[in-house]
């Protein structure tokens, strides 16, 4: 086998799962259907200049959306609802993403020393294992962590321009801390100026969009003032790590599992035997993935969760995400081993096969693992049939459905107004694990309310603007705060019991749809923006002359004048203009905003731009022109 056909080869299992959604099998795990769908269809919207580019007003009472590269406005690998169906079109982006990573750490193997049977083994050993098919169900992580091998290979390449372009991409495809550990393992493994340089190019290419997601950030609720187990959960629990080996061994209960299934092949876990006296790049790539390992247990330690969040400033979050790039780097260095062929090489595989057979609840996966990983020595052919036998535990991890429309209990009472779901709680949880995708959509949760034009006041966005993170922290307190949730323009709550002193209009499923006959219109013109507990006095009236993606005018009318109340999340991006002219912000408590307005008849303009875009934008060019300079050198 040639390195060529190696290559071609590699992308087979994405193939597989590309060709499975466009007949309709896909995936449907975790976060797939309300949260990367719904967004997915609203992005190929955006493009067909259906919506703003720069904010999303149907959730977060105003999320910004281009800050956000979940939004992958610039990331084009992740188009592909402009021509299917958002269900299919988000099942051939996993498994393009597949193939991506694999053909990855084929390159990579092959860098490093190894042949083409290793590098073909070690692709599909790393797209089927379990911590990337996990990495499907939240696929921003999936889709940076396919191009981590690309980095390192650019970097061992030394190869400045292939360093900036994967860096940039690896941001662009949406999970920041796993970009960072890409560059962090770039260095690592060639610490020369060419790569230095190469990942500062990268991070100016993708300037335009840091930049405004920095101050995204920077006014959202992450940081040090959040709760440890907010920051912390997520973690690898030490009990965990025999299921690193062991397919279908017993797991400890946590509160939240980021990675359902983290096994990899036997076989790999072996080749860490024969590290000595081999070449620096490949203990180099051990040791990121030693480091990767240990980031994904730390706040599982004792007094790790406060270690972690210092460490990460309180910004990162749900840090068993690390266990990829970790496989990553592992499948790379096994792919690349030149294997022993002694006694004590089968004889240890079996002997863990046997052991991990009786702990776990798949024994005969793992004797499987165990016969293929004692005869690698004597071919790559087995340690490819290891990838495949694996398959079988971690690819149900995607559970793969047929996509159907996306059906909403209580529908038509919830379409019109803002939606108001009470706080998310154990209740909650199972409701919506009983009904699956269903029970999600018709909570609102993620970003199903994209799918069928509901509006949203809360998010389950990456973070939360940090104003309305505290409006909605008095807004959860319950009914002794109604005002708070009127005060979020909410006309209806949904919850799973009557809600006292409202109006229910729906019952359906256990789900209750209440009527907020007090909820805040989205815009009007008041004497002064109420304190809480205050109602509102309105001394005008205003109408909505005309509105573009980001820009709405509206026509005014006051006899004693006051204050123009524009009823979504504060943000640096939002500029007001009253006859034209620039006016300053008026803030009250909570949400609550607006522009100050003389009596009379007046036009007031709302438009909202990204702060940062233009810093960013002109990083972004530089960068391009210094790229295209490199790229004609070389």
């Amino acid at each position: 086998m040639s390195f060529r056909q190696a290559y071609a080869l590699c992308g087979l299992p994405g193939l597989v799962l590309a060709v499975a959604a466009l007949a309709g099998w896909v995936p449907t795990a975790r976060d797939t259907p309300g949260y990367f769908v719904p967004l997915r269809l609203r992005t190929a919207q955006v493009l067909r200049g259906e919506h703003s580019p720069w904010i999303n007003l149907d959730v977060g009472c105003g999320e910004p959306f281009f800050a956000n590269p979940q939004s992958a406005l610039l990331y084009p690998l992740a188009w592909w609802a402009l021509a299917l169906p958002p269900e299919k079109a988000v099942g051939v982006e996993v498994g393009l993403h597949l193939g991506i990573l694999a053909l990855g750490v084929a390159r990579l193997v092959r860098r490093l020393g190894g042949t083409p049977g290793g590098a073909l083994a070690a692709a599909w050993g790393a797209a089927l294992s379990g911590p990337t098919l996990s990495a499907a169900g939240m696929l921003n992580n999936l889709e940076t962590a396919a191009w981590l091998p690309w980095v390192w290979e650019a970097a061992l390449s030394g190869h400045t321009v292939a360093v900036a372009l994967t860096t940039a991409a690896s941001f662009f495809a949406a999970e920041p801390a796993l970009a960072l550990v890409g560059s962090l393992g770039a260095v690592l493994l060639a610490p020369h100026p060419r790569v230095w340089a190469g990942v500062a190019l990268g991070y100016g290419l993708a300037a335009v969009q840091a930049i405004p997601m920095a101050f995204w950030v920077t006014s959202g609720d992450r940081g040090l003032q959040k709760p440890l187990e907010a920051v912390s959960l997520g973690g690898v629990s030490v009990g965990e790590l025999p299921a690193l080996a062991v397919p279908g061994f017993p797991l400890p209960a946590v509160d939240i599992r980021f990675l359902p299934v983290i096994t990899v092949p036997l076989w790999m876990l072996l080749a860490l035997t024969t590290l000595k006296g081999s070449q620096p790049s490949r203990r180099r790539l051990t040791w990121l993935s030693a480091f990767c390992l240990f980031l994904a247990v730390l706040p599982t330690l004792p007094w790790g969760d406060a270690l972690w969040v210092g460490l990460s400033s309180g910004l990162v979050r749900l840090p068993g995400r690390f266990l990829i790039p970790a496989a990553l780097a592992l499948a790379a260095v096994a792919g690349s081993s030149k294997f022993p062929r002694n006694r004590w090489w089968p004889v240890a595989a079996l002997a863990l096969g046997v052991a991990g057979a009786l702990a776990s609840h798949e024994p005969w996966a793992v004797l499987l693992q165990a016969a293929t990983a004692a005869a690698v020595p004597w071919g790559a052919g087995w340690a490819l049939a290891g990838a495949l036998f694996l398959a079988a535990s971690t690819v149900p991890v995607l559970e793969l459905a047929r996509s159907k429309p996306q059906e909403v209990f209580c529908a038509q009472a919830q379409r019109p107004g803002r939606l108001y779901p009470l706080p998310v709680d154990g209740g909650q949880i199972r409701w919506v694990r009983e009904r699956g995708p269903q029970g999600e959509a018709s909570m609102a949760w993620g970003y199903t309310v994209l799918l069928d034009g509901r509006q949203l006041a809360r998010t389950f966005g990456p973070l939360t603007n940090g104003v309305l993170a505290q409006h909605l922290g008095e807004a959860d307190r319950g009914a002794t705060h109604a005002w708070w949730v009127s005060a979020l323009g909410a006309q209806r709550l949904l919850a799973l019991h009557p809600l006292s002193g409202l109006r229910t209009v729906c019952h359906e499923a256990g789900l209750w749809v209440a009527h907020n006959p007090t909820a805040f219109p989205l815009w009007a013109v008041l004497r002064r923006l109420p304190q809480p507990g205050e109602g509102l006095e309105e001394v005008g009236e205003v109408v909505l002359l005309g509105k573009d993606r980001h820009r709405w005018r509206l026509r005014v009318r006051t006899l004693e004048g006051g204050v123009f109340l524009w009823l979504f999340a504060p943000d640096r991006g939002w500029r007001f203009a009253v006859d034209a002219q620039p006016a300053a912000v008026v803030r009250g408590v909570g949400i609550l905003q607006g522009v100050t307005v003389p009596p009379g008849e007046h036009e007031v303009e709302v438009s909202y731009r990204p702060p940062g875009l233009s810093w960013g934008l002109s990083v972004t060019l530089l960068s391009l022109i210094l790229v295209g300079v490199l790229w004609r050198q070389s």
